[in-house]
Order: structure tokens, then sequence, then C-alpha cells
């Protein structure tokens, strides 16, 4: 029994070494962009980084491998037969964060957001103007993640 159980804590670390690892590649490959982006609309890289992450599951959800969908944002997609889905394709994943930042740039909220770098506020207008139907637990979800990944 006890070579049973230490077989299982030592695939439980291993996977858990893996999943750690697949969330610092995540952050690592797509910080740059999330800062390219900031610099042209405005919205803090964390902001734009932590709703990707927590959206995309760290890129590893159906909608962001099979549609480069990396913010859940609804809309079209080529799929006829394959796959339904109620998601947007986008054809790169820098296509789907330009989209994402461009949706924000639309909003009513955005040009007084613009002012500041407080990711709190950001997250919390980007929620209650309808990106996410419990804007304040969805805050502190992403809060929470960005501490995790050392981003704040």
């Amino acid at each position: 029994m006890k070579k049973y159980r230490k077989l299982l804590l030592g695939v439980l670390l291993f996977l858990s070494g893996n999943l750690n690892a697949q969330k610092s590649d995540y952050t690592k490959k797509y910080k740059p962009l999330a800062d390219s982006l900031s610099a042209i609309y405005s919205i803090p890289s964390n902001v734009i980084l932590g709703i990707a992450i927590v959206e995309s599951g760290y890129g590893t959800s159906k909608i962001c491998r099979v549609l480069n969908n990396h913010f859940g944002m609804k809309g079209k997609n080529s799929f006829k037969k394959k796959m339904k889905s109620a998601y947007r394709q986008y054809d790169s994943d820098t296509a789907s964060y330009i989209a994402f930042c461009h949706m924000v740039a639309k909003r009513k909220y955005y040009s007084k957001m613009t002012s500041t770098q407080d990711i709190r506020s950001w997250l919390m207008a980007i929620g209650r103007a309808g990106y996410n139907n419990h804007p304040t637990s969805w805050t502190n979800a992403i809060m929470r993640i960005l501490k995790k990944e050392a981003l704040i």
C-alpha cells in the first residue's frame, strides 16, 4: 500500500510541476504582447494578461486551442460541421488579443479609465459593463492569479 501512495504522490508532484511550468510559459509568451497593446490602448498590460489567463485557462481551453480565442469573446467562426461554437475564431493569438483591446476601447467606461493604472478598477469596469456575470468574484479571481504570477 505504501508503494502505491509513493507512486501516486510522485505522479501528482510531476503533474503539478508540469502545470506550474505551463502557467509560467503562458505568462512569458504573452506578456510582451500585452505590454505592446498596453502602450497602444492604455489598458494596463496586467489587466489584459490576467483576463486572458482566466478566460483561456492559461491557453489550455478548447476555445483557445481550436479557435485562438484567449478571451472567450463570442461571434462567428468558420467551422461548419467540425465544431459548433458561439465563440469567435481568430487567425492568430495576436488577433485575439487585439480584438479584445479594441472591444474594450469602444466601451463607454474606456475614456474615464485610461487615466488610471489601477488594475482592480479596470477589472471591475470591464466586468460591470457586461463582460462577466459576476464582476466582483471574477475580479478577485484575476487578482489572485496576478499575485500568484508575480504580476502585481
